[in-house]
């Protein structure tokens, strides 16, 4: 595509071209035919312009002053179809940030007055810098003040492995690069200050000592504080049970109980039944009532008798309450929380206590990571000098 003796720009890949409100261009699709293209017009219709738009495509910068005046945003998509040599080279770095593997790339670039600009590959956001790099590898723009990508020496490795078919290699070679940088920023982090971490252990040991010797469990809080309940009030719960057991049962002197009370009633109605059927009722009643009356007061009694007032007891609960709200405060809310931050902190010491042994297997990883990475780039070297020399 020829857009002016200014440029000259070659895109053989590029279908589709769409841009909007971008310096004097409201809005443009093109659709672009197979093979070569041209743009042609008379000075200041705008072919510059559009080569200006596409190398936002590039990742070039770009501000606010190329926004088309009474509007807001600047938008220029670009669709392209991969071939085989394309997708190889575009392999990795499309893996790496999880753009897909098709055969169409789109790219599209927004350029905001509120000073926000925004790349998108395949409707992904993404960085400038990945947007830059997937833009310069598939357009070439050329002109007086731009550079050929043969020029530029960092290219010539590339031209060079989708000349050979390299993709494949090349990706194996970036998979074992990327997790040689894993293995070797987990080991730094191990490898941090050993004062730090013997202080993390200090504390970590005090911690887990400290809530497993407690020997705590869920649902004790609400059974402690209801058994203080009953030791704080021991001696009147005894008190007012005995009173109401005397006053169903054993009476005094004074006064009879409610349980001899209520066996006179049946006993006189019994005798009135004689006299009139109609009592029947009342009697079954009063002789009901004395049963009741005999079951209450047995309860009471029991219940009376199995209080004990045991200021041990209660020295030891209000202690013990005590330990959990010290670690409460220090560990959680409740004592399923303090239960779960001693397994954290458990599992983090059992982290760095085995922290040298987990040194041991990163460092055999690393070595072998480099072997693998030696034999690939000696392969990968010598298909490229093969290819170099065809």
């Amino acid at each position: 595509m020829v857009a002016s003796n200014k440029k000259v720009w070659r895109c053989p890949l590029l279908l589709e071209l769409s841009i909007s409100n971008f310096a004097i261009i409201e809005e443009i699709h093109l659709r672009l035919a197979p093979g070569f293209n041209v743009l042609t017009g008379e000075t200041g219709a705008g072919k510059s312009i559009i080569i200006d738009a596409v190398s936002l495509l590039l990742g070039e910068r770009a501000d606010s002053t190329v926004i088309r005046a009474g509007a807001e945003q600047a938008r220029v998509e670009g669709i392209f179809a991969l071939g085989e040599a394309q997708r190889q080279a575009l392999q990795p770095l499309l893996e790496e940030y999880g753009l897909g593997d098709g055969e169409e790339l789109i790219l599209a670039r927004e350029i905001n007055r509120s000073g926000r600009h925004v790349c998108r590959v395949n409707g992904r956001a993404v960085p400038l810098r990945v947007f830059h790099a997937l833009g310069e590898r598939l357009v070439d723009i050329h002109g007086q003040s731009q550079h050929l990508s043969l020029l530029r020496v960092r290219e010539h490795v590339d031209v060079l492995d989708r000349y050979a078919g390299l993709g494949e290699l090349r990706s194996q070679v970036a998979k074992r690069v990327r997790a040689l940088r894993r293995v070797r920023q987990e080991l730094a982090d191990l490898r941090r200050d050993e004062r730090e971490l013997a202080r993390r252990m200090d504390l970590l040991e005090y911690q887990v000592k400290e809530i497993e010797a407690a020997r705590l469990r869920p649902g004790e809080e609400e059974e402690l504080e209801q058994e203080r309940a009953l030791l704080v009030n021991a001696e009147r719960l005894i008190a007012l049970t005995d009173a109401a057991y005397q006053a169903l049962y054993d009476g005094s002197e004074a006064q009879k109980s409610a349980l001899d009370l209520l066996g006179e009633v049946a006993h006189g109605l019994t005798s009135l039944e004689k006299l009139d059927a109609r009592l029947r009722g009342p009697r079954q009643v009063a002789e009901e009532l004395s049963y009741q009356v005999e079951d209450l007061a047995r309860a009471l009694r029991e219940y009376r008798d199995s209080i004990e007032f045991d200021p041990i007891r209660l020295r030891e609960v209000e202690e013990r309450l005590e330990l959990i709200h010290n670690l409460k405060r220090k560990y959680g809310d409740s004592i399923e929380e303090v239960l779960a931050f001693g397994q954290r902190a458990a599992r983090e010491l059992a982290t760095i206590t085995h922290s040298e042994e987990r040194i041991a297997e990163l460092e055999t990883e690393e070595e072998a990571l480099l072997r693998q990475l030696g034999d690939l780039a000696l392969e990968l070297s010598q298909a490229r000098r093969q290819a170099a020399e065809r």
